[in-house]
């Protein structure tokens, strides 16, 4: 293994780890901060519960004062109030998750 794949393989494992503010300002840095205010706002502070979450986007579609702010970033809202999560947000939390349940079985579930 190059120092490349052992430099990832080693923050891969850290980010394991992670929980609380150092979780959520990582997935600020590494998938966006917009992508990382949507794991916030729900409370996901681990990799464990964000592998957990089905339909992570559902809160969008609720009417909260709270997540006003974040709609305007992460959605296109209808006329009729209608969400729909941005593609590019959508598909990179998707890909994260993806990514984090390969790694996560490959490399950690041995």
């Amino acid at each position: 293994m190059d120092n490349a794949q052992g430099d990832m393989s080693t923050i891969l494992y850290d980010i394991l780890s992670y929980s609380d503010d150092i979780f959520c300002n990582f997935m600020k840095e590494f998938v966006g901060v917009i992508e990382g205010t949507i794991l916030e706002t729900q409370r996901i502070k681990k990799v464990r519960i964000l592998l957990q979450i089905p339909g992570i986007f559902l809160f969008l579609q609720l009417n909260f004062e709270e997540t006003f702010g974040l709609k305007q970033s992460a959605c296109f809202i209808a006329d009729d109030f209608l969400v729909i999560v941005r593609p590019v947000i959508k598909a990179n939390i998707e890909r994260l998750i993806v990514f984090l349940r390969h790694y996560k079985s490959k490399f950690i579930n041995r």
